[in-house]
């Protein structure tokens, strides 16, 4: 496939705001903030399972 159109070869200037990171981190903040009370939930069963498994010795009697 080849590229249609100017290509920009200077691309975005050092320092400044990458808009779509900034958008993209808000989106998975407001996310994280409306499922707040499932996602502790959730974690604390998958520590939960973490601890139940046994664990393996490192040492052989």
């Amino acid at each position: 496939m080849s590229f249609k159109g100017k290509q920009n070869l200077e691309g975005r200037p050092k320092g400044s705001a990458n808009k779509i990171s900034t958008k993209v981190e808000q989106t998975i903040a407001e996310i994280l903030d409306d499922n707040l009370i499932e996602l502790n939930r959730r974690m604390f069963i998958m520590y939960q399972m973490h601890e139940m498994k046994p664990k393996k010795q490192l040492f052989f009697h």
